[in-house]
């Protein structure tokens, strides 16, 4: 699986959109020998058409560490289904939810973090799988990194 981040309400134009998703970057590849390739993988939501989406997520390339490719892939939430709401961060070692989301918030504010249990960790990660039906896939962005 490697590390799959689900933020619904990403927006790769907005600072602090941008800012927070290059501190996580940092923290997971600076002090890395990624060789060849190292993926990341981001979950959103499919709120803009597909040409703005790229334009936006466009700017993501100088943020992105060398031999980083990140995969934007975007859902839909179908009728009568789960809800593309809650945030994560999901590895093969378990996952964490970020209920206020994954940007940077406004000053003063703060955020609790939780720890999901294994199995709650291992059906949020196989609902972002484009074989689940949790959700319908709509596309996918590949981003390398030129940082």
């Amino acid at each position: 699986m490697g590390v799959r981040v689900v933020g619904p309400y990403f927006d790769p134009a907005r600072p602090k959109w941008c800012n927070s998703f290059r501190e996580f970057l940092n923290a997971i590849f600076d002090h890395r020998q990624c060789s060849p390739v190292h993926r990341l993988k981001y979950h959103t939501n499919d709120r803009w058409e597909r040409a703005e989406f790229h334009a936006r997520c466009a700017r993501l390339r100088g943020l992105i560490p060398a031999r980083v490719e990140v995969h934007i892939i975007r859902w839909r939430e179908q009728s009568e289904g789960e809800a593309l709401h809650n945030r994560y961060i999901l590895t093969d070692l378990g996952g964490v939810t970020f209920p206020a989301g994954l940007d940077e918030g406004d000053p003063g504010e703060t955020d609790d973090m939780s720890l999901l249990d294994e199995d709650l960790c291992r059906l949020r990660s196989s609902q972002f799988d484009v074989a689940s039906s949790a959700f319908d896939f709509v596309d996918q962005i590949v981003i390398r990194g030129t940082r």
